[in-house]
């Protein structure tokens, strides 16, 4: 209405900038000029000269609701913020002109020099000179996420009030946008000049993705996924697909190119990579690495000493440097055969050290590729994706510990390292504005007393975006790779005030569970978990629980084929398992476990809850309860107590089952089959 100015950054359907940590932004260049006195208008005025190159502001102060018409800026101009008291800061200048040393156009490569003439200020005090590189063709991501970096270099003066800079990112055909800027030591910021190159036949950045996994994995849902974000990160920051080789199994994704096997990686290295290639990205993700081995598929495995030799060549050919991502069990024993050739650059990152089993979790909510990725697509650099994914992986599933050789040594986690992969962005190198989702804090660690259920928050759950989920990892005490099915994903609800509060019925196990709380945004941007201990200082299923864990996997712990297991050997189940505990399943007392008294300890216990579910597709701990129900029949039958029930939810059984006792037998969702196969 009358009296009122409205203005906004950009057009309804246009992205905001937040470029160079906030220097170049709308908002920035309109409060400098409120600061030094100007009027709302000639505020706005200089402010939408600034951004012109990114987004239109738009201005209404005549009451219609029409912004930017000749009818517009009158009241804007007579208006000013507080007592208009003019700071006398002057703005440093760029005279110009501003271009590219190697001519407008260059027809090959991928590196030119920019320069800058008669960049001045008042004051004699310019603080930087630097230019921000727009690709062609880019589309910007959703509005709601806004633009807050573009590649850059920095200018440095070279004489005469003249400023240069190197850039060796032109790797895409078409015409460059380059937008210079200069800041004084006020942090005044000069208006931009711009300039532009079009390159003919660049240089391109180039990417590989190898799944060595069998569809068949338990894991392959959680591999497949972190590929996929890989791929669509690779386009997002500007790769073409023809700048992608995907290697997989199976196709499950655009952009897959075939099967991963030593001739197509080798072609892809040694043949693909460079041709026209400036630089190279190698993700390799898979589950059954060992040391110094990453299994390609069922019959062929690549050695890291002829991955290097490989790189050695490849590099002998391109100018850019190499990073190998390589997330699967071992991954850290790559490195010591990783080091680049001299004056060549290459950072290595493995997910796990080169001991570790990787850790695949949750459908793919949970990997150390989800996370690198997801900070990659958001303008990460190495460096910082690297760091976050570690930091996140430290928390689930007993700890993992991602490795970085940057330094071209091959000894990984060293103070030196980083330096270069914090130096280096993959691909274009756009960054997102939107934050991640965080967790402000737990509720507190939880100790349980006399009982298997316990509740657990976590306050302060925010984002910039919207919340779609927050949940927990629980993982039990003395985690290890032969109980990977103990590990169990709960979800929270709000309860108000940005909390969220869940809770969980199988504490079951003496010591300490560690839940690890995690939020995700609706662009499916997942933020550090925050750790929750919970303490089970008595378990009334002890004796049972060990039972089952060492019934169903006796025959792998068995490894001298005696017909018993050791306290040893049962431990390497059950970590946490007490000799006190393991004498009172060994019957005959002769310091073995027989599977007849694995059987009995575990049936010897009927009623441990009443009644008894079976879900035959139920794959993590069970104890027979509504929520962690067991998944044979043989299971649920023995027991049940005499005249007790025993609930089925749908779905088949091959078994042939003897019922040991009386009871009733009830479906309870949609039809079950017994001896099905």
């Amino acid at each position: 209405g009358p009296g009122r100015i409205v203005i906004t950054s950009a057009q309804g359907n246009e992205n905001a900038y937040f470029l160079s940590q906030g220097t170049i932004s709308f908002s920035n260049f309109f409060w400098e000029q409120v600061f030094n006195g100007f009027s709302v208008g000639d505020a706005f005025d200089l402010a939408e000269q600034a951004m012109v190159a990114y987004q239109t502001p738009q201005l209404d102060d005549n009451g219609n609701g029409v912004a930017n018409e000749p009818g517009d800026g009158t009241l804007a101009a007579a208006t000013f913020i507080g007592n208009g008291t003019d700071f006398n800061l002057t703005r440093p200048t760029i005279g110009g002109p501003v271009g590219v040393v190697e001519g407008a156009v260059i027809p090959s490569g991928s590196t030119a020099t920019i320069f800058a003439d008669n960049v001045t200020d008042a004051e004699g005090s310019i603080a930087r000179v630097w230019a921000v590189f727009r690709p062609p063709n880019f589309v910007p991501p959703s509005s709601d996420n806004p633009i807050s970096g573009f590649p850059t270099v920095d200018l440095l003066p070279v004489g005469g009030d003249r400023f240069e800079g190197v850039f060796d990112g032109f790797t895409e055909a078409g015409t460059y946008q380059i937008v210079i800027y200069a800041l004084d030591a006020n942090t005044e910021t000069s208006l931009p000049l711009i300039t532009s190159l079009s390159v003919d036949n660049p240089l391109k950045h180039k990417a590989i993705i190898a799944i060595g996994a069998d569809p068949a994995d338990p894991e392959w849902p959680v591999i497949q996924e972190a590929a996929r974000l890989a791929y669509e990160t690779l386009l997002f920051q500007q790769y073409t697909n023809a700048e992608i080789q995907f290697y997989s199994p199976v196709t499950f994704s655009a952009g897959v190119d075939g099967t991963l096997t030593q001739a197509n990686l080798d072609f892809a290295i040694n043949t693909w990579a460079p041709d026209q290639g400036f630089d190279l990205v190698l993700h390799m993700i898979g589950t059954a690495g060992d040391t110094g081995a990453f299994p390609l598929n069922n019959t062929q495995t690549l050695s890291a000493s002829t991955l290097d030799g490989w790189l050695d060549t490849l590099q002998a050919s391109i100018l850019g440097r190499v990073t190998v991502l390589y997330d699967g069990s071992k991954s850290g024993s790559f490195a010591p055969a990783l080091t680049p050739p001299v004056d060549k650059e290459r950072i290595f990152i493995g997910s796990t050290s080169a001991s570790q089993t990787v850790r695949f979790l949750l459908d793919g909510d949970v990997s150390f590729s989800r996370f690198f990725w997801r900070q990659v697509l958001n303008g990460g650099d190495v460096g910082d994706a690297f760091a976050y994914a570690t930091l996140a992986m430290s928390f689930v599933a007993g700890g993992q510990t991602g490795t970085l050789d940057d330094n071209a040594n091959g000894v990984v986690n060293e103070k030196s390292d980083g330096a270069l992969a914090r130096r280096h962005r993959i691909g274009t190198g756009i960054i997102l504005a939107g934050d991640d989702p965080l967790i402000g804090s737990d509720a507190g660690d939880v100790v349980i007393g006399a009982s298997t259920f316990a509740t657990f928050g976590v306050n302060d759950v925010t984002t910039t975006g919207t919340l779609s989920r927050v949940w927990a990892v629980i993982s039990p005490p003395f985690f290890s790779d032969a109980r990977p099915h103990l590990l169990a994903s709960v979800d929270l609800v709000s309860i108000g005030n940005n909390d969220y509060e869940g809770s969980f019925d199988g504490f079951t196990e003496l010591g300490d569970y560690n839940v690890a709380v995690f939020a995700q945004d609706d662009e499916g941007v997942i933020s550090l978990p925050q750790g929750i201990a919970v303490n089970q200082p008595s378990s009334a299923f002890t004796e049972a629980d060990s039972a089952i864990e060492l019934r169903d996997n006796f025959e792998a712990l068995d490894t001298n084929d005696s017909g018993g297991l050791t306290l040893a050997e049962a431990q390497v189940q059950i970590p946490g398992l007490t000799a006190t505990v393991f004498n009172q399943l060994d019957d005959d007392s002769n310091g073995q476990l027989t599977l007849a008294e694995l059987i009995d300890g575990s049936v010897g216990v009927p009623g441990i809850h009443d009644p008894i579910y079976v879900d035959f597709s139920y794959s993590l701990f069970e104890c027979g309860s509504d929520t962690q129900p067991f998944n044979t029949l043989g299971e649920g039958a023995a027991f049940v107590q005499s005249g007790g029930i025993l609930y089925l939810r749908g779905g088949n059984s091959p078994e042939a089952v003897t019922i040991p006792t009386p009871m009733t037998l009830a479906v309870q969702s949609a039809a079950v089959t017994i001896g099905a196969p």
